[in-house]
């Protein structure tokens, strides 16, 4: 059931992701020729890029946790047994855990400081942008409590010895 749950979620984020690439990519690109071509600028283009950037990156950041897609140098893990191996992963869930559930509420105090505080070219709301960024650590805590979950459960389960080496 929460594996459901957390495919849906990733899917729908995904889509989000390919949309705000898609416009930032489209918005940059209509900025060059507007420059380049028509020797003029859309006052508003750099703005929705960065801020379609930034609700991008935060959004993705939890795609990225889920699929443990983040740098990770295993030179010395790998050399220790199995067992401590899937304990360091649990750990490391654990320290993501954290982290992204003090970014999350750091940011919800920063969105509510600056909320009514306008951007300069389009006049909405810095709100909604350092919203992106509280809703993308959100959205990396759940992830990462559900993976801390699942690598503990892992960890702790009995190893089984197969032909081919220890599977998980």
């Amino acid at each position: 059931m929460i594996e459901k749950a957390i495919d849906k979620l990733v899917k729908a984020i995904f889509f989000i992701c390919v949309v705000l690439l898609f416009i930032v990519v489209s918005v940059t690109t209509a900025q060059v020729i507007a420059r380049f071509i028509f020797k003029g600028a859309i006052v508003w283009a750099e703005e929705v890029a960065r801020y379609a950037g930034i609700w991008f990156v935060m959004l993705s950041t939890a795609i990225a946790i889920l699929r443990r897609s983040h740098m990770v140098i295993d030179l010395v893990t790998n050399l220790l047994p199995k067992r401590v191996q899937l304990i360091l992963v649990a750990l490391s869930d654990l320290i993501i855990l954290f982290v992204s559930g003090y970014m999350c509420y750091s940011q919800v105090l920063l969105m509510n400081k600056f909320f009514n505080v306008a951007t300069p070219a389009l006049r909405m709301p810095m709100g909604i942008v350092y919203l992106g960024v509280a809703v993308g650590w959100a959205i990396s805590t759940v992830i990462a409590l559900y993976m801390f979950v699942k690598s503990v459960k892992v960890a702790f389960s009995p190893i089984q010895k197969s032909e081919g080496g220890d599977k998980l």
